[in-house]
This record gives C-alpha cells, structure tokens and sequence, in this order.
C-alpha cells in the first residue's frame, strides 16, 4: 500500500515538473542565498590555500575589493599576479552570480599590499581588475 502511495507521489511530481517547470525552478532559484563578503573571502581563502590573515575583503559601491595582504605573492612578478588575481576573481564572480545583493558589481580588483602594523598605511605592490562585460563575465582590465 505504502509503495502505491510513493509511485503516485514521484508521478505526480514528475508530471508537475513537465508541465509547470517554472514552479520547479522558481523552487531552485528562491533557494540561493546570497553569501556575505565574510563567506566568499572564506571562499578565496580556501580555494587559494592561502593563509587567513593574508586575505581581506570590502565591497564599496560597484566594487568588490580584495586584499593580499603580506602575501608569498609579494614577490611575484606582473605575470604571476595576474594568474593569482585570476583565480581570485573567478571565486568571487561565482559567489556573487545571479545574486540581487551584489547586482552592482562592475568591477572586482584584486590588490597585493604590504601593511607593517594593524593601524599602518598599505603599500601597494600590484593591483589587478577585472571589469564586468555586457556578457556578464568579468574579464581582466588593463591600461
């Protein structure tokens, strides 16, 4: 009996999903959840394999801003940073797709800093951007 029960609920759902597939996928859609900047530089610190303290986020206005911070990538050249701050941005742009929260985002930058204390002044080292297209995708900025 149990079993005639489960075979009429899966044809049910499966006929719903053929012929409403915009209730199925309304159900899918209203279930992202927007992560907060904390949780996608947690993202970035893991898919890097970077160390905690190395890497800081902030969004302000259109921008998603991302700092290495005192970094192994310190020494790295122009190439090297733009292969890293690739990485970076194909995290980000992922976490925040599809996402009314960050909607405006035009523009992630990915900055590489020195800082020598808690309350000094960073020094820019290298600073990489990648601007959003027309298409959606954010592709590398140069000038």
């Amino acid at each position: 009996m149990q079993k005639k029960y489960l075979a009429a609920l899966a044809v049910a759902f499966l006929s719903a999903s053929m012929y409403m597939p915009e209730m199925v996928s309304a159900q899918t859609s209203a279930s992202h959840v927007a992560l907060t900047a904390e949780d996608i530089r947690g993202l970035i610190v893991k898919n890097l394999g970077a160390q905690d303290n190395t890497v800081a986020v902030s969004v302000t206005g259109g921008i998603f801003d991302v700092l290495r911070i005192n970094s192994y990538m310190n020494e790295a050249t122009h190439p090297e940073f733009n292969k890293d701050a690739s990485a970076v941005a194909s995290v980000v742009s992922k976490a925040i797709a599809d996402t009314a929260k960050y909607k405006r985002i035009h523009t992630i930058r990915v900055r590489y800093v020195t800082r020598s204390g808690p309350s000094a002044k960073d020094k820019v080292i290298d600073s990489v951007e990648f601007r959003k297209g027309g298409n959606g995708v954010f592709e590398i900025h140069s000038t």
